[in-house]
C-alpha cells in the first residue's frame, strides 16, 4: 500500500499496491502474493478479504514467497549484483581517462577493492535503514573488499563528530557552530580516501544535494575515485508531504542542486527500472535480505483470528492509511470476526497530520 517504492522485507503472504517502484520487483501476483493497482481502495478491500477469508490462499503464497526470498533475495544472489556493479562501476571509471591532467592506468575490475561507505547521517539501534546498511557493509566484506564505514553524529561528550569505522576524522565540537561546521566541514572525506588509498566511494543519499556535496564529489572526481551513489527511492519529492518547513527547506535546496551532483559522480544506484536518474546514468540492483537475521518463526494461535503486520515506520509514503482504509471497507461489510492489525514502527511528529 507504499506510495512510493521501499522493497518489503518479508517472506509472509503479502497484499500490496502496485506503486511506481519497490513491491512489484518482488511479487507476483497470485503467486507469492496480491497485488492491486495503485490507489485501489476498493481492490485493496477485495485482496483483503481474499487474504483472511482463505486460509489455503495464505499458506499458499506464503510458501511460495519464502521460496522467492530465498532464491532472488537472500544475500548470496544479491551479492553477486554487488560485484556486477563494482565491474561496471570500475568500467565507466576507465572511460574517464584522465584525473588531475594525468593519464589514469585501467583497474582491473576482479580484484580486492579499497571501498568507503560514505552516509551523512547516524545510526539507532532499531532503525531498518541502520539494519540496511550495515547489512550491505557486511555483505560487501564477505565479497572480499575492504570496507570502511563514513558517518556523522555525537560522541561520548555530545561533540559533533565524523567517523571512519570507529576513528574520529573531524571533530567540529559543540553547540550552534558546530552544526554550521558539520556542514561546512566536508573536506575530511577526500583527504582520508587519499591519505588511505580509496579506490571507490559508495554514497548513500540524503536528499542533501547543495553547493557542498557538490563539491565534495569533484574533489573525490579529481582524485580519480568513482563514486556509486545510492538513491534509495525514486521520485521521492512526495515522502516529505506533512514535513516541517527545515524538512521543506532542505528538499528545496535538493531540488536546486541535484542534477549537478548527480553529474559529478559516476553512476547513480536504483532498485527502480530507471536507466537515467537525474541525467545521469544508473546501475540498478535489488535490494536484499539478510534471512538469517529474519529467522521465519511459527507461533501457535489459540484464536481464529488471522493477524496483520506492517513493518515498517509510520510515514505518509508507506501508505499505512490506505491499508487501513482498506480494511475499513472491509468490515463494513463483514461481521463476526477478530482479526488484529499490527504496526511494528514509530510514528513521528511529522506524521500526526
Amino acid at each position: 500500500c507504499a506510495r512510493s517504492g521501499r522493497m518489503p522485507q518479508t517472506t509472509l503472504p503479502v497484499v500490496a499496491m502496485d506503486c511506481p517502484t519497490g513491491t512489484r520487483e518482488i511479487i507476483e501476483n497470485d503467486v507469492n502474493g496480491l497485488l492491486v493497482a495503485d490507489g485501489d481502495i476498493q481492490g485493496m478491500t477485495a485482496a483483503l478479504n481474499r487474504m483472511i477469508e482463505q486460509p489455503q490462499l495464505r499458506q499458499r503464497l506464503a510458501a511460495e514467497a519464502l521460496q522467492s526470498a530465498l532464491a532472488r533475495f537472500a544475500i548470496q544472489p544479491v551479492m553477486l549484483q554487488w560485484e556486477q556493479l563494482f565491474i561496471q562501476l570500475t568500467h565507466i571509471g576507465n572511460q574517464s581517462t584522465y584525473t588531475s591532467g594525468k593519464p589514469r592506468a585501467p583497474q582491473d575490475s576482479n580484484r580486492r577493492r579499497s571501498i568507503l561507505y560514505l552516509v551523512f547521517h547516524g545510526f539507532e539501534p532499531n532503525s531498518g535503514i541502520t539494519k540496511k546498511i550495515h547489512n550491505q557493509v557486511k555483505a560487501l566484506r564477505q565479497l572480499g573488499h575492504d570496507v570502511h564505514l563514513c558517518y556523522y553524529g555525537f560522541d561520548e561528550d555530545l561533540h559533533r563528530v565524523r567517523w571512519v569505522d570507529d576513528t574520529v576524522i573531524a571533530d567540529y565540537g559543540q553547540g550552534a557552530l558546530a552544526s554550521i561546521r558539520s556542514r561546512f566541514g566536508l573536506d575530511c572525506i577526500d583527504r582520508w580516501c587519499s591519505l588511505n588509498g580509496i579506490e571507490m566511494v559508495y554514497v548513500r543519499s540524503f536528499h542533501n544535494a547543495s553547493p557542498l556535496t557538490v563539491r565534495l564529489m569533484k574533489r573525490l572526481r579529481r582524485l580519480g575515485i568513482p563514486v556509486a551513489m545510492e538513491i534509495p527511492t525514486y521520485p521521492y519529492d512526495a515522502e516529505y508531504a506533512g514535513f516541517p518547513w527545515r524538512e521543506q527547506l532542505k528538499l528545496t535546496i535538493d531540488r536546486r542542486f541535484r542534477r549537478t551532483l548527480a553529474s559529478n559522480v559516476t553512476a547513480i544506484v536504483t532498485f527502480s527500472d530507471c536507466r537515467r536518474i537525474f541525467r545521469q546514468r544508473t546501475i540498478r540492483i535489488s535490494n536484499g535480505v539478510n534471512l538469517d537475521e529474519l529467522p521465519l518463526a511459527v507461533h501457535p494461535q489459540s484464536d481464529n483470528a488471522v493477524h496483520l503486520t506492517a513493518v515498517a515506520e509510520v510515514h505518509y509514503w508507506h501508505g499505512l492509511d490506505r491499508l487501513i482504509d482498506g480494511l475499513g471497507h472491509y468490515y463494513s461489510e463483514t461481521r463476526g470476526r477478530n482479526d488484529i492489525f499490527h504496526i511494528v514502527g514509530g510514528v513521528g511528529d511529522s506524521e500526526m497530520h
